[in-house]
């Protein structure tokens, strides 16, 4: 079965949603990392049409490295319309001691995501499906 990142990006978004809305903010930021990651290689992958497991092979989890390819193919992809800045746009999810990383899973303290995270996480977020709900209406298809 080949990765779908787009079905994945909706099924994380809403139970990201859910955790939060349900007060469980450390695995809601946790599922939230998987939005910009899906987002990311959607974006990625269509630029240099590459497979879905080829993406997963390249980038693993590394939105570091994603925004770097984003912005390096936002110059001649047809997708650039649709490309955001992740530095700027996932600020929170990229930067500082909240940003996300899976590893985070296994911490003990799970007060390092708290309520204002989940908050600008899930703000975030949205900024990714709402694009990626852009380029279905634009009639593109996400692999």
């Amino acid at each position: 079965m080949a990765d779908d990142f787009y079905a994945t990006a909706k099924r994380m978004h809403k139970s990201s949603k859910t955790l939060h809305n349900n007060s469980e903010y450390h695995n809601a930021c946790y599922l939230a990392g998987y939005v910009v990651e899906c987002y990311a290689k959607i974006i990625v992958g269509l630029s240099y049409d590459f497979v879905p497991s080829e993406l997963g092979k390249e980038f693993s989890h590394d939105l570091k490295e994603l925004n770097k390819e984003l912005q390096y193919v936002i110059t001649y992809s047809t997708y650039s319309a649709y490309i955001v800045n992740m530095r700027t746009d996932f600020s929170t999810i990229l930067l500082n001691v909240t940003k996300w990383h899976p590893i985070k899973r296994y911490t003990s303290n799970t007060n390092t995501w708290n309520q204002q995270n989940s908050n600008d996480f899930q703000a975030e977020i949205q900024l990714a499906m709402q694009k990626l709900a852009q380029m279905k209406i634009d009639g593109h298809i996400l692999i």
